[in-house]
């Protein structure tokens, strides 16, 4: 992430992804206790599918378009989505989304089939 490698406003960045990824983790878990009761909560591709949505859309924007893109239509050769930076970007950022979503997930699981959440 930019707050560890610049550091003037390492704390404050910090805490603001941390709030932001706490927001995140609240309204995916709402959405996905709604995804799961409109149908069979027994579909495990349901659930993966809510779950790999979030990931994704979570992912993808926060990757940085390299220098020799084309902008204004956004054109990028294909080995920008090979080229090392951006697979360690998506590497990274996919692992701290399923970190976020995935704790969600869980509790919303566990609420449900402990009966706290109907």
């Amino acid at each position: 992430n930019v707050f560890i490698l610049n550091p003037p406003n390492a704390i404050g960045q910090w805490e603001y992804a941390t709030d932001m990824s706490s927001l995140s983790g609240a309204l995916f878990a709402i959405c996905y206790r709604y995804i799961v009761r409109a149908s069979d909560a027994s579909n495990p591709q349901l659930s993966q599918g809510a779950l790999g949505a979030f990931v994704i859309v979570s992912t993808l924007p926060t990757l940085s378009v390299p220098d020799y893109c084309d902008v204004v239509p956004l054109r990028c050769e294909l080995v920008y989505a090979l080229d090392e930076s951006t697979v360690r970007q998506l590497a990274c950022a996919g692992l701290a989304a399923v970190a976020t979503f995935l704790p969600a997930m869980a509790a919303v699981e566990g609420a449900v089939g402990r009966g706290w959440l109907k």
